[in-house]
């Protein structure tokens, strides 16, 4: 070990003056400068060994590091290259069977454009069942094609040309948990820039968990327990609500449609376009308007009873707060600082709202402070809800500060 400057100090004590013959026969093995010179060599002798040690220890590593073989694997034919750190692993499919990818990334060989999903929410029975058809493109020459689900039934699947309509047999499909990934091996190759549908139907239950689309509860005035279902898809939980390319790099367009029951409302990104009833009267089918490209993880989607109040900025966008009916009195403060800071942010970046709506919401069970869902923020009850009467100035800034934030979201598309 190097001996370091305070470890000198500490042995000067050796060098006595006058009196004792411990004094004398230390002068006479070479006096204080020789033991000094002896140190000062020891120390920089231990310094030089350690640098050539450490210098030797970061050359090993770095030979480790790029001396190691990168292993390329292809997995329906797929031309995207998929890199793996270890070539012995083989993903086993719930089936029992290899499963055809073996990353846990998705492939690039197929890309999704659109996706036109319908759910029917029942939160009598906390049930809900859907399908989605994605329109995709072809980017590289596979007969693979893998997106993400997760907890969802998968009862019913097909792929058709998007151009000629006709069907694509599929040869199988594999479901591998630990990836939350589905793939659906074709019988034959797709050819680049080919389009194709998807179609995928599928159900799950509605379950307390934060997470994906789940049911969330509130206290009434009159004391009844009531219930709501709503989203949180950041950062991979859209998988949890319809199979999907949970990747934010995959972007697409969304056009929803929601059956929900007559006594509640159904809110997502955009408006709705418009609405009819269906089946026995009880339900009524919500047609949203088609949302911009964008990562899944910003869909939102709410069904509840909830009230609102609303205004427009200068920029003629609609804002909307909504609360339970017993709170909605406190989201006045949230919805007046939401409509001046629409506009100032939109004069600040010189960047105008791209939607014509902007809704917030007060979601009762919610596991962050706010979600910046492009067009529907989700909200934790006391990061928007101000009590003139009771909340102290602290928490009226609280909520200024989290709706700042997460307009800077909205406003520059992030």
């Amino acid at each position: 070990m190097a001996v370091g400057e305070p470890e000198i100090d500490d042995v000067s004590f050796l060098n006595v003056g006058g009196g004792g013959g411990g004094g004398r026969n230390y002068e006479q093995m070479g006096g204080p400068q020789m033991h000094s010179r002896q140190l000062i060599c020891s120390q920089r002798k231990a310094t030089c060994i350690t640098l050539v040690i450490a210098a030797a220890i970061i050359a090993v590593a770095m030979i480790s590091a790029f001396s190691r073989p990168s292993v390329i694997y292809k997995c329906g034919r797929d031309s995207l290259d998929n890199r793996s750190t270890s070539a012995a692993f083989q993903p086993i499919a719930e089936s029992g069977q290899l499963f055809p990818w073996n990353s846990s990334r998705l492939p690039q060989a197929v890309k999704p454009n659109r996706y036109d999903v319908r759910l029917q929410i029942d939160l009598d029975s906390f049930f809900f069942n859907g399908s989605v058809s994605i329109q995709m493109q072809v980017i590289a020459p596979t007969d693979l094609i893998v997106l993400h689900s997760n907890n969802l039934t998968i009862t019913k699947y097909y792929v058709k040309s998007h151009k000629s309509r006709s069907r694509i047999d599929i040869e199988e499909m594999h479901v591998y948990k630990p990836w939350q990934m589905v793939a659906f091996k074709l019988q034959k190759p797709l050819a680049v820039n080919e389009e194709l549908d998807l179609t995928i139907e599928y159900e799950a239950d509605l379950v307390s968990k934060l997470t994906g689309l789940y049911k969330s509860s509130y206290t009434a005035e009159d004391g009844e327990k009531r219930f709501i279902a709503t989203t949180q898809f950041e950062p991979t939980y859209a998988r949890e609500a319809l199979p999907c390319f949970d990747e934010p790099n995959f972007k697409a367009t969304f056009l929803l449609n929601i059956i929900r029951n007559k006594n509640l409302i159904a809110l997502s990104n955009k408006p709705v376009a418009h609405s009819h009833s269906v089946g026995d009267g009880n339900w009524v089918f919500d047609i949203f308007k088609e949302t911009p490209k964008m990562s899944t993880y910003l869909l939102a989607i709410v069904v509840c009873d909830f009230k609102s109040r609303s205004a427009i900025t200068n920029g003629n966008v609609q804002v909307a707060v909504y609360a339970p009916n017993k709170t909605i009195d406190q989201v006045h403060f949230a919805l007046n600082i939401t409509t001046r800071m629409v506009d100032y942010y939109s004069d600040f970046f010189q960047i105008g709202y791209l939607l014509s709506k902007l809704d917030l919401i007060a979601i009762p069970d919610f596991k962050a402070g706010a979600m910046e869902n492009w067009g529907l923020v989700t909200y934790r009850e006391t990061a928007i809800l101000y009590n003139e009467q009771e909340s102290s100035a602290s928490a009226q800034q609280r909520v200024a500060t989290v709706i700042a934030h997460e307009l800077a979201h909205q406003v520059t598309s992030s």
